[in-house]
């Protein structure tokens, strides 16, 4: 009975600052190329023209950066130009922070916050602090290194807001359209409204978060991108920034890829 060989494959992996997420073959852990199949060679031709799509697209955008050098602004300020144009002239309406799905983002958010920012009252809150390491790729090592970080994220949850707290809004947009709404025999039975998507951008004042999410048609999800770079173009970045690509020039590259 033949033993069929079992070959153990390298990996190369594209993701984040270098591009978009990509998974592709490069060969066997003792060094030799494997032929790809006609499947893998288009994947991994695909990739490569869309990280020199990427790379361009980058390029472009800290061209622009550097010619219009947009002045940096406060969150303060920030928040304040989010309520006067989206708010007061495009209908975006301030979610209360301790209702519904914003209180459970809210929580999310501080205890992660907490961990990034305050590692050192997690052992207030708990039997001391240890950040969870992935012993090995194995389900079983996976699976519990998934449970340490949760429970890691319920110790932070639980420190008192008066050690730590976080200053989040969030602001909402739904854009309904009115169609007729009729009976079995086509009687109108007046005005029905549906969506054609919604967003929300979230703002962390203390320490300059700017997010958000869309859902809906393609056009849609334009606009929400119009828009948060628009925002982050406004919040801007200082001349250090550029010089030391900082997280904060990062992400205003970021929202115009």
């Amino acid at each position: 009975m033949s033993k069929r060989s079992k070959k153990a494959y390298a990996t190369t992996i594209i993701h984040g600052e270098d591009g978009p997420t990509a998974v592709f073959v490069a060969g066997n852990c003792e060094g030799r190329r494997e032929k790809l199949s006609v499947r893998q060679s288009i994947k991994h031709g695909i990739n490569s023209v869309k990280n020199v799509c990427w790379k361009i697209r980058r390029s472009i955008a800290e061209r622009i950066i550097m010619r219009k050098r947009p002045a940096p602004h406060t969150m303060g300020e920030l928040q304040q130009y989010i309520v006067k144009k989206y708010v007061g002239r495009y209908s975006f309406t301030e979610v209360d922070k301790n209702s519904g799905e914003a209180a459970e983002e809210y929580r999310d958010m501080r205890a992660s916050f907490i961990i990034q920012y305050a590692p050192e009252l997690l052992s207030s809150a708990g039997s001391g602090d240890c950040v969870p390491q992935l012993k090995s790729t194995s389900q079983e090592d996976i699976l519990e290194y998934i449970r340490l970080n949760k429970e890691r994220m319920v110790r932070a949850a639980s420190v008192p807001l008066e050690k730590f707290d976080i200053d989040y809004h969030k602001y909402v947009y739904n854009d309904m359209y009115k169609t007729d709404k009729t009976d079995a025999n086509n009687c109108s039975l007046g005005r029905n409204k549906r969506s054609l998507g919604s967003m929300d951008i979230i703002i962390e004042k203390k320490y300059g978060y700017i997010g958000g999410g869309a859902s809906g048609s393609k056009k849609f999800i334009k606009k929400y991108n119009r828009i948060l770079r628009d925002i982050h173009m406004y919040y801007g970045v200082t001349t250090e920034d550029i010089e030391t690509k900082s997280q904060r020039y990062r992400e205003l590259v970021n929202s115009m890829l």
